[in-house]
């Protein structure tokens, strides 16, 4: 009898302890590729995470929460109920090799290197030519 006790109380230790690891491993934080400090004001969005580039120095392309994509050609305008808040953005390139990105802001196509920074206006269209991009 007493070694069926303890057999119980094994089956039950290891199954809270079960229920207590799932429980972990469910709210367990982000792996650092969520964009930190975004803060809304008035409709405006102001970001001061900058981390694009790895420990090693390689270039972080990947997408994290609260980027927007803009494919090559398409445009996008900046508005509080629009494709995307007015603000500060990173702009990267979704293609590892490009460098320089020529981007249209508002009716002015410019050279951006990657990881520049870019400030849009409240209206104010964004429109790749030469690649795809990311505004983070």
């Amino acid at each position: 009898m007493e070694i069926w006790m303890y057999i119980v109380a094994g089956a039950l230790l290891l199954f809270f302890g079960a229920l207590i690891g799932v429980s972990i491993w469910r709210t367990k934080k982000p792996d650092g590729r969520v964009a930190d400090d975004v803060e809304l004001k008035r409709g405006v969005r102001y970001s001061t995470d900058e981390f694009i580039v790895e420990d090693d120095g390689s270039t972080k392309v990947s997408l994290v929460q609260g980027d927007i994509v803009i494919k090559k050609g398409e445009t996008a305008i900046a508005n509080k109920k629009g494709d995307f808040k007015p603000g500060k953005y990173t702009v990267l390139a979704t293609n590892e090799g490009a460098d320089a990105l020529n981007i249209r802001v508002g009716s002015y196509v410019r050279e951006f290197k990657h990881g520049a920074e870019i400030i849009v206006a409240e209206g104010e269209s964004v429109c790749p030519v030469s690649t795809s991009i990311i505004l983070r």
